[in-house]
C-alpha cells in the first residue's frame, strides 16, 4: 500500500480559511525545548479557537500561512481520505475545497502565492483524489456509496477527461512507477479490472477475472504486473489472482488459503506476502513467489508453528498486516501465540520468513514504520493491559532485538518517520481534552526534546523528497 521519500515543509488545512499571499509568524512557543529549526517539510491541518481549519506550510523557523479566508478547505470528515495531497515531486499541494454540497480541486504552490483552481464540481459524496508518480496526473473519484466516474487531470495542459468510459468504478489506484491508473468496474462480462495510461479518452480493459472483483489491487513495482482481489457478495475475500498489466490470462496465487486479504511487494517484485484465515478467526502470514506457479507457503500460522499474525494500524491510520525493508532484505509483521490474544510482539524476519526475532517484547506493537534507510523501525505500543493512552513510541534498530529498544514518548498515534530520517513525527493528545490533538516532532535518537509544532492538529503529511 496506501508505505516515498521526503524533505520538510509543514501545511495546515483550514475550515473556512482565506485565500492570502504566504504571510509568516513567529513560530509557536510551548514551554517545551523548540529546535532552532527543522529542515524538513510536512503537511499538516489545524483548526483553531474559532473553528476556522488552516492550510499553512512550515519549513526552517517560522509557519507561514498558504490559503486562508476566501477558499473554505474541506476538513478530512468529508472527504475520502485526507483534504490536501502533496505532489510526489514536492513542487505543489493539491487541495479540496467544498462548495454546494460539491468540491472544486485547487492547487498551491507550497513556496506562496495564490492558488488555482483546475477542477470544479464533483460531487455529491465523498472525494478521492490522488496524484501520478510523475507529479503531472490527478485521479478523482468521488463515492456516491456505490462507486462512481472515474477522472484524471493533466495538470501541464488542464485537461479533464473520464476514463471510466460512464461505468460505476472502485477507487483508481496509480502504479508507483509509471503513469498508469488502475480500477474495477461492471461490464458486461462482470466486475472487470482496467488499465489506462493516463492522458487516454478511454479506458480499455486489459484485464478479467472471473466472479467479483472488490476493487482492491496492489500494482508490482515496475508497473508491469497487479495482484487482484475476488470477492463474495457480502465483501468476503474469496481468491488473489496475479494479472498482467497488458492483459492475457490471470492465475490464482492464494491456492488453498482462505479469506485471502492484503498483499504487499516485495522492492524487488519477486514476492507478495498477504494475510489468510486459519483455524476459524485466527489469521497466518503466507508468502507467494513468481513466476506464481507454486503454491504460497504460511511463515506465520502454519501447522506446528503456534503463532497467528495480528492485523495493527491503529497508531499509524490505516490497516496494516506486514511490511518490506526498502531494500527487500526483512519482513516486518505482528505475531503472537495462538492459545492468547496478548503478547502481539513486532517481529522481523528474512526475505524468505526464516530467521524470525523478536522486535518489541514486552511491548504488544500497534502499529509500525520502517525508517527510509530500513536501519531502524518504530513503532507505538503498549505493556499488558494498559489502555490506550499509554501508547508509547519506540525505536529499535532492524539487526537489533528486544534488548535495544528505545523508548521514545507516550501518549502517541499517526507516528511516521520524515523522508530522510532524521525525525519522528506522532500525534499525541492534551490531557485535559481528549480530542485537542498536538503534533509533535522528536529526534528519534533521543538527543534532543520533542519540539511542538501544532495544537488542535487534525491531519498531517511529509513532503516528498522530490522538491
Amino acid at each position: 500500500m496506501l508505505i516515498m521519500r521526503v524533505a520538510t515543509t509543514l501545511v495546515v488545512c483550514v475550515w473556512l480559511a482565506s485565500l492570502a499571499v504566504a504571510q509568516e509568524t513567529p513560530a509557536p512557543q510551548f514551554g517545551v525545548e523548540v529546535n532552532d529549526r527543522i529542515d524538513s517539510t510536512m503537511a499538516y491541518t489545524e483548526i483553531g479557537k474559532n473553528g476556522v481549519c488552516s492550510l499553512w506550510v512550515i519549513g526552517g523557523r517560522r509557519p507561514r500561512v498558504l490559503v486562508s479566508g476566501d477558499i473554505p478547505v474541506a476538513p478530512r470528515w468529508v472527504v475520502r481520505d485526507r483534504a490536501f495531497q502533496w505532489s510526489p515531486d514536492g513542487r505543489r499541494i493539491a487541495f479540496a475545497s467544498p462548495r454546494d454540497n460539491k468540491f472544486d480541486i485547487y492547487l498551491a504552490q507550497p513556496t506562496g502565492g495564490a492558488p488555482s483552481r483546475v477542477a470544479h464540481a464533483f460531487g455529491p459524496g465523498k472525494l478521492a483524489f490522488d496524484w501520478d508518480p510523475t507529479s503531472r496526473f490527478l485521479s478523482i473519484w468521488v463515492d456516491d456509496g456505490r462507486g462512481g466516474p472515474v477522472f484524471v487531470l493533466d495538470t501541464a495542459e488542464h485537461e479533464l477527461a473520464e476514463v471510466s468510459a460512464g461505468m460505476v468504478a472502485t477507487r483508481p489506484v496509480w502504479a508507483t512507477s509509471q503513469p498508469k491508473l488502475a480500477f474495477v468496474a461492471r461490464s458486461d462480462k462482470g466486475r472487470a479490472l482496467y488499465v489506462v495510461e493516463a492522458g487516454a479518452e478511454r479506458a480499455k480493459a486489459s484485464v478479467c477475472a472471473e466472479g467479483g472483483l472488490s476493487g482492491n489491487v496492489w500494482w508490482s513495482p515496475t508497473g508491469a504486473e497487479l495482484v487482484a482481489e475476488a470477492a463474495d457478495a457480502d465483501g468476503t475475500p474469496r481468491v488473489l489472482y496475479m494479472a498482467s498489466a497488458s492483459g492475457g490470462q490471470v492465475r490464482p496465487i492464494s491456492q488453498n488459503v482462505a479469506q485471502p486479504r492484503f498483499a504487499d511487494w516485495s522492492p524487488d517484485g519477486r514476492r507478495v506476502a498477504f494475510a489468510g484465515q486459519v483455524g476459524g478467526t485466527g489469521l497466518a502470514l503466507y508468502l507467494a513467489t513468481a513466476p506464481w506457479a507454486a503454491p504460497p507457503v504460511a511463515i506465520v500460522g502454519a501447522p506446528g508453528d503456534g503463532m497467528l499474525l495480528e492485523q495493527v494500524g491503529d497508531a499509524i491510520g490505516s490497516e496494516q498486516w506486514a511490511a518490506w525493508s526498502p531494500s527487500g532484505d526483512a519482513l516486518c509483521y505482528v505475531a503472537g501465540p495462538s492459545d492468547t490474544v496478548k503478547n502481539r510482539w513486532l517481529y522481523v524476519a528474512g526475505p524468505d520468513g526464516s530467521g524470525r526475532r523478536a522486535m518489541s517484547e514486552p511491548v504488544e506493537c500497534r502499529g509500525f514504520r520502517w525508517s527510509p534507510d530500513g536501519r531502524s523501525l518504530l513503532f507505538a505500543g503498549r505493556r499488558g493491559s494498559q489502555g490506550r493512552l499509554s501508547i508509547t513510541a519506540y525505536v529499535v534498530p532492524a539487526s537489533g532485538s528486544s534488548a535495544d529498544l528505545r523508548r521514545l514518548v507516550p501518549n502517541v498515534g499517526h507516528i511516521a518517520w520524515s523522508p530522510d530520517g532524521r525525525y519522528v513525527s506522532y500525534v499525541t493528545f492534551d490531557i485535559y481534552d481528549r480530542n485537542h490533538q498536538l503534533l509533535q516532532v522528536a529526534d528519534p535518537t533521543g538527543a534532543a526534546n520533542p519540539q511542538r509544532v501544532a495544537e488542535a492538529m487534525e491531519e498531517y503529511a511529509w513532503a516528498p523528497v522530490g522538491r
